[in-house]
């Protein structure tokens, strides 16, 4: 606690320009100023949304609030726009596109109809696809994704 303390004074003093947290010390985290929450995942709970970006937009100021996702994390996002209302803008990083779904249907030498593995079919070889809201194509923040007072302007409830 006395070192998380330490690193929100020095946040606050403006001596610590990013802050890396997970959402357990994410938390309680008042400090003004803060422009930007960058959400490497989407929240499990779709209220743990509201607390992660509720860190920008302060006392009225904007934010901007960018929640990186992947196509098997599309569930979360929705469930986040009814809890909020708000519908999220979504942007594909460039390089970083979903490949199309292959078909199902049966493979020689097959299993007998059951499937095995993760099932696959989306993103890179050997990774997850990621995709960002909140900027526009030419990679700056989209209006649209700014948020007043931790509230999206993208609607009202």
């Amino acid at each position: 606690q006395t070192q998380r303390n330490r690193t929100l004074d020095r946040l606050r003093q403006g001596r610590i320009g990013v802050l890396v947290a997970t959402d357990v010390a994410a938390r309680g985290i008042d400090v003004a100023g803060i422009s930007h929450v960058i959400n490497f995942d989407p929240p499990r709970q779709a209220e743990d949304y509201v607390h992660r970006i509720g860190r920008t937009g302060r006392a009225g100021r904007d934010g901007i609030a960018i929640t990186l996702s992947g196509p098997r994390e599309t569930g979360l996002i929705r469930a986040i726009e009814r809890f909020t209302g708000d519908r999220l803008e979504v942007h594909t990083i460039p390089g970083m596109e979903p490949s199309p779904r292959k078909p199902a249907g049966p493979r020689p030498g097959g299993s007998g109809g059951r499937r095995f593995g993760n099932g696959g079919g989306y993103g890179r070889p050997g990774g997850d696809s990621r995709r960002a809201s909140g900027f526009n194509r030419e990679g700056h923040p989209s209006r649209n994704e700014r948020s007043h007072g931790g509230r999206s302007d993208r609607g009202s409830r």
